[in-house]
């Protein structure tokens, strides 16, 4: 019986040195496993960085020439604007030249800067249709 016990125990010991080997491959094969996918996800975060960053870039681009196109209409209408201020001041003039004849005369009443506007305003339309 001993000797049954002791060629068991090279056997038993051999049995045992398997699993932990066999355990080992595992768990190699597990972390293996494992690294692969941390690799995995670190290209697809470093893909969806570039990517987010690409897309930054183009918003960027897009806010530029929106901003220029902006400044743009804003130089339009402050022109625009200044026309208008300067066609208001000439119909001024011609009013106040309306309302104080050469002749002396009294202007009637309403000062006939009315007729004067309107003969203006007929002028600045018929400029700018033609």
């Amino acid at each position: 019986q001993d000797m049954g016990e002791d060629s068991e125990a090279p056997r038993r010991r051999m049995m045992e040195m398997a699993q932990k080997l066999s355990e080992a491959k595992l768990l190699e094969l597990r972390h293996k496993r494992d690294l692969e996918i941390a690799r995995e996800e670190l290209e697809h975060f470093k893909r969806a960085r570039e990517k987010g960053e690409q897309e930054i870039e183009q918003l960027q681009r897009e806010v530029a020439q929106a901003e220029h196109k902006l400044a743009s209409e804003e130089e339009r209408w402050r022109e625009k604007i200044l026309e208008a201020r300067e066609l208001a001041a000439e119909d001024d003039r011609a009013g106040a030249r309306a309302e104080s004849p050469e002749d002396g005369r009294v202007p009637p009443p309403g000062g006939g800067r009315r007729q004067s506007r309107q003969g203006a305003s007929l002028r600045r339309a018929t400029k700018s249709t033609v």
